[in-house]
């Protein structure tokens, strides 16, 4: 007796899956044939066919070129044939619709569902046979237990609803979601769990499904629960079609997608920062893969080569930037390929200097994905550059060749020194720059020196100029004037002093006020009253004899005019001899006249006056003798 084999038809279009399915059979006992098609055209044509006539269908309900369930649409209530639909494991709406046309059985896409294919095979025949033994109206029955079954541990909402609105099933999640509790939900209307609008948009939700006879779906359904809060749903309508064909109520599919759209908006606004800032970056900005063709592009980029964003994306990156067929000698990116670090040229392009980078792109296993280019016009910072580089040139040659002593130090050491300051201090710049700046100062100078030069080179103010005394390197004691001030060096503050050599005019100096000294004792120890007045008349210097001779004491008379010891007739007689003596230059080398001590006495007196000039020969006032000729 000849055995008669069970046919199945497999509707996958995944190679993969279709193996194990394979190898699954040909480990079974031999009871079944399978056929395998890819698509819903091929199978349709199989299933339509006389030669061969199918014990069960297992069909993917994700297949390239349809809709499978059209396969098993039929005019009568239940499909003619068993049949298994494979779905997502998540994907409750397409179970419902596949479990309303009559699947026997649910299968997900997996290797273990593929691997157990002859097992499902016979579930399938007999539940298929058990089901032919019933009446219509219980293996419709028998349909909404298995499908109630399915819905009610999913986590979306899943109810039921006759044609007057009120509730006849609903699951777990639509009594948490809502907020209702179960006993609330049973048998309640829809406009007693809905607010005014959303009761409203159902209302017509249901009108007009049950018009059509066809399924509606409503995105971004704003329902608000029993604790007031808003979530938003996309809800999905199907008709329930009684035995006579017409609609009884409604199977409604409502997934809550508040956290998803709050994250999608999150997604968006994050991708919307993140590109206004990547197009607000001035540097040219280019993502690149592997093969360095441009995967994104920043608005400066395509500024910078002329080009719109568009028409970069899938180039060469040398195509837009440098017009070549191939990258150039000295590309960053063929070098950072080797070393997967950062890579960096300078070009001049376009008669502009520019920075090129590129970093790697790595993958969790540190292979190389990518590179990120970026290009930075430095052009303004090369000009900068050369003019600091003529700037230092002209200072050393400025420096180098000035008679006066420049340095300069930080952190408290010489960094620089001219032949002027090795000539003042008879150190050489070697060792001077292994030496504090204040070391070469007098121990009677030298704190102060530290003190305001320390100041000096971090910035804050100090006296920019001083005298103060040195020791040269062979013990020689100078004094120097210093002038000085702050500069930035490599980064940091620094001082930059100029110091001259004054040891000649402070022995000038001395010279001069010993001079002065010995003439001021000789006026002092004379018999005969010296004065010096300035142009006005005014006592600038007298000795102590004319004080005596006149009769008042210095603080009396000094930065006073004659008018305290004249008269009238006096005053006018001097003012005409001080008037002669200015107008012609020539001294008087004495007149008499008469004055009027403080103690009210006169005495006669003879005078001589002559100009006082200043180094360049203008009058700056009047000297001369007083004798007593009483």
């Amino acid at each position: 007796m000849a055995v008669v084999h069970k046919r199945v038809l497999l509707v996958v279009n995944d190679d993969r899956y279709a193996d194990i399915a394979r190898q699954a059979f040909a480990r079974d006992n031999g009871e079944f044939v399978l056929d395998r098609v890819c698509d819903v055209k091929k199978a349709r044509e199989r299933l339509a066919g006389t030669e061969v006539k199918y014990d069960v269908v297992i069909a993917d309900h994700e297949l390239p070129d349809g809709d499978v369930m059209e396969l098993f649409s039929r005019d009568e209530q239940v499909c003619p044939f068993p049949f298994v639909i494979i779905i997502d494991g998540n994907d409750t709406e397409t179970a419902i619709k596949a479990m309303k046309m009559g699947a026997v059985d649910l299968l997900p896409r997996s290797i273990k569902g593929f691997s157990n294919l002859p097992m499902i095979s016979r579930q399938a025949i007999r539940e298929w046979e058990r089901r032919k033994a019933l009446d219509d109206k219980r293996v419709l029955g028998l349909y909404d237990k298995r499908l109630h079954s399915i819905l009610k541990g999913i986590d979306e909402v899943y109810f039921e609803a006759d044609l007057k609105g009120n509730i006849t099933f609903f699951n777990d999640s639509a009594s948490r979601k809502s907020g209702y509790s179960p006993e609330e939900l049973k048998g309640a209307s829809y406009r007693d769990i809905a607010d005014g609008d959303a009761a409203d948009r159902i209302f017509k939700l249901f009108h007009k499904v049950y018009q059509t006879g066809r399924p509606l779906s409503v995105q971004g359904f704003i329902f608000t629960t029993k604790k007031g809060i808003s979530l938003v749903t996309n809800i999905f309508v199907y008709p329930v079609i009684n035995t006579t064909g017409k609609v009884s109520g409604f199977r409604c599919f409502a997934r809550d997608v508040t956290k998803r759209n709050e994250d999608e908006k999150a997604l968006r606004d994050a991708a919307s920062h993140w590109e206004a800032t990547f197009n607000a970056i001035p540097d040219g900005i280019m993502i690149l893969d592997s093969d360095q063709k441009v995967l994104r592009s920043n608005r400066s980029m395509a500024e910078f080569v002329g080009k719109d964003i568009e028409s970069m994306l899938g180039r060469q990156c040398w195509e837009p930037v440098h017009h070549t067929n191939g990258p150039i000698p000295e590309c960053p990116f063929t070098k950072m390929r080797k070393t997967l670090k950062r890579e960096s040229i300078e070009l001049f392009l376009n008669n502009r200097w520019f920075d090129v980078t590129v970093d790697p792109i790595t993958d969790e296993e540190g292979s190389l994905t990518g590179g990120v280019h970026i290009i930075r016009d430095i052009t303004v910072r090369k000009r900068m550059e050369r003019e600091l580089k003529e700037s230092e040139q002209r200072f050393r040659s400025i420096a180098e060749s000035s008679p006066m002593a420049i340095l300069m130090y930080q952190d408290d050491r010489w960094i620089y020194a001219n032949p002027g300051a090795e000539r003042l201090s008879g150190y050489s710049f070697d060792e001077l720059k292994n030496m504090n700046f204040w070391d070469i100062a007098h121990p009677d100078y030298r704190e102060i020196v530290r003190q305001r030069g320390q100041a000096r080179q971090i910035g804050e103010s100090a006296h920019t100029s001083y005298e103060f005394k040195i020791i040269t390197k062979h013990g020689e004691e100078k004094w120097v004037y210093l002038t000085g001030g702050s500069i930035e060096w490599e980064g940091k503050h620094a001082g930059i002093i100029s110091v001259i050599d004054i040891t000649p005019r402070k022995q000038m100096e001395q010279a001069l006020k010993e001079s002065e000294e010995k003439y001021r004792n000789i006026l002092e120890d004379i018999g005969e009253g010296y004065y010096e007045t300035d142009k006005t008349g005014k006592l600038t210097f007298a000795n102590k004899s004319l004080y005596r001779i006149l009769g008042y004491p210095s603080k009396d008379l000094l930065g006073k005019s004659g008018r305290v010891f004249m008269d009238g007739e006096n005053l006018e007689k001097v003012r005409q001899v001080v008037k002669r003596v200015y107008v012609t230059g020539e001294p008087e080398k004495g007149f008499d006249w008469e004055i009027t001590r403080k103690d009210g006495s006169k005495r006669a007196i003879e005078t001589s006056i002559s100009l006082i000039r200043d180094a360049e020969g203008r009058k700056i006032g009047f000297r001369g003798m007083v004798r007593d000729i009483t």
